[in-house]
């Protein structure tokens, strides 16, 4: 099974996705990237996941250009503008979940880990939903 998760920046939403769905099953062949990807992951993506036991810190954002000749057996959308823009993607299913984007989250760093959190945790969430199709 080949799974591609596209968000916009691919720096935190997406990773964060890469890594639960990847921890479900070892066998599922999981990759994430961004429309526009941001230079780096997020610290703050990477300092959230192991409080649920996964390691995103040699991850790296990519674009989707990279997959554009890939087939895919599902391709799971983050955000409304990474849905619009994977329309020329080679997959069997599409299925979109609209997640707040974390990276715009604004405060203290314990502010901004609470707002990474609680979109590792719907993410988390919608991902165990998802992989019970499987």
């Amino acid at each position: 099974m080949k799974i591609l998760i596209v968000c916009t920046g691919n720096s935190c939403r997406s990773q964060m996705a890469e890594g639960i769905l990847k921890s479900f099953d070892k066998n599922l062949q999981v990759f994430s990237a961004g429309i526009k990807p941001e230079k780096e992951i997020s610290h703050f993506a990477v300092k959230v996941m192991p409080e649920i036991g996964i390691d995103i810190s040699k991850n790296y954002p990519k674009n989707i250009k990279l997959f554009k000749n890939e087939y895919f057996d599902y391709l799971i959308t983050l955000s409304e503008n990474a849905k619009k823009k994977c329309g020329d993607l080679n997959v069997k299913n599409e299925i979109h979940f609209e997640v707040k984007d974390p990276f715009e989250a604004r405060g203290t760093n314990e502010e901004i880990m609470s707002e990474y959190r609680k979109v590792r945790d719907e993410i988390s969430n919608l991902l165990k939903k998802f992989s019970y199709n499987l």
